[in-house]
């Protein structure tokens, strides 16, 4: 709002010009339309609220300052450590259903239960079983061995040393190596905005999120709006490709049946207003400030902006403005719309837009000047020469 003072001193200017001007038809403006007056007269029905100025989005006002800073330096983009854990330790990997393993059973010399006495010349005292495919059941079958050995969900060395237990009073002094021919039962998903999709195995030695997107090919988006997403048992976290790969505690090690999306989220903001330039713009980077949205937007056009009424709209979660009393029982969302307010008359108000992040969908407007709404109504006294609605438009728009 402007101050009375101004308000009263400008009405007057307004109103003197006005005065000076002989009076004509108020059909002689040009129009592209019917007047906002005549369509509201000829409406059927129309609502508003007579407690209060219509306004089409109740909405929050934050004067930017280091206190209120402070509060919305956090979030950038997620994080996966903070859903799933930061744990540096490679998973243990078990058999399961689809996995084909092979059994080599050693004996420590000729004549046992595997390596008999007449078996001729041999490179060892071993036998290799027929390869096998795990079932649903999850079990196998192996000779001497009463009943039927568990494999699905243990390790290679559990399923040797049970073997080997089954065996000891039969064969001489066993010793059991479980080999993994193929697995599908370890096995984690990238899919999406990748070169290669598909399947990856996930060994005993652990594969991180970056890893397995390596190895399916890399990503084929641009870095800055490349967003990886992990799934994992209902659970999921996003965060954008840049920041995982700063993060070494958010790279984390992939489990079996993990699902690894990879896709392009485009992120722009839209600058209105007294700035150089109108439009929609993309991210050019990561991570940009509303100093780098305001320079990517032609920045304040001198002859036109107030540099003490910068705005950006957005809409925020209602806890972050917990640090205020501000009541928001009007609202019956969890995003709350505001709008903050930056004055740039102010030396240090540049510091407060390079350190303020921008977020995907953010509104920034630059407001005019007040000579910049005088030069406008008097150009139209000038060229028009009638003191109809344009002139109480114009003074009406003064106390906006």
């Amino acid at each position: 709002m402007l101050e009375s003072c101004e308000m009263q001193t400008i009405k007057k200017i307004l109103l003197m010009s006005a005065l000076s001007i002989s009076v004509a038809a108020c059909g002689a403006l040009p129009k592209s339309g019917p007047g906002g007056g005549k369509v509201a007269s000829n409406a059927v029905a129309s609502y508003s609220d007579p407690e209060r100025e219509a306004v089409p989005f109740d909405y929050v006002l934050v004067d930017l300052d280091q206190e209120v800073l402070s509060h919305f330096t956090v979030g950038r983009g997620g994080s996966i450590a903070s859903t799933f854990g930061g744990s540096n330790t490679p998973p243990t990997v078990t058999i399961g259903p689809g996995d084909v393993i092979q059994l080599t059973i050693f004996e420590s010399s000729e004549g046992g239960l595997f390596i008999p006495t007449t078996a001729g010349t041999r490179p060892g005292n071993f036998v290799q079983l027929p390869a096998q495919r795990i079932e649903r059941s999850g079990v196998i079958n192996v000779p001497y061995v009463d009943g039927l050995v568990q494999v699905s969900g243990r390790s290679p060395q559990a399923i040797a040393a049970d073997i080997e237990s089954r065996l000891e009073n039969r064969a001489l002094e066993p010793q059991v190596v479980v080999s993994v021919l193929s697995t599908e039962a370890d096995q984690a998903s990238v899919v999406g905005d990748v070169n290669n999709s598909g399947r990856f195995s996930v060994s005993n030695s652990g594969e991180r999120i970056l890893d397995l997107v390596s190895r399916a090919g890399g990503i084929s988006t641009p870095r800055q709006e490349t967003r990886v997403t992990l799934k994992r048992r209902g659970r999921s976290a996003s965060m954008f490709y840049e920041e995982l790969v700063k993060s070494e505690r958010d790279n984390i090690f992939v489990l079996p049946k993990d699902i690894i999306t990879i896709d392009r989220q485009r992120r722009t903001f839209v600058a209105v207003g007294a700035s150089g330039q109108n439009g929609r713009f993309d991210f050019l980077d990561n991570d940009i400030k509303v100093s780098d949205a305001i320079g990517l937007a032609g920045g304040l056009l001198d002859e036109r902006a107030n540099p003490s009424r910068v705005f950006l709209h957005r809409k925020v979660h209602a806890h972050r403005l917990n640090f205020a009393n501000f009541d928001l029982s009007r609202f019956d969302s969890e995003f709350i719309p505001v709008i903050f307010q930056f004055d740039l008359r102010k030396p240090g108000g540049y510091f407060l837009t390079q350190n303020f992040r921008m977020q995907n969908g953010d509104v920034i407007f630059v407001a005019n000047s007040l000579t910049t709404e005088i030069n406008k109504v008097l150009t139209i006294l000038n060229n028009v020469g009638s003191i109809g609605d344009p002139i109480i438009d114009a003074i009406n728009l003064v106390d906006d």
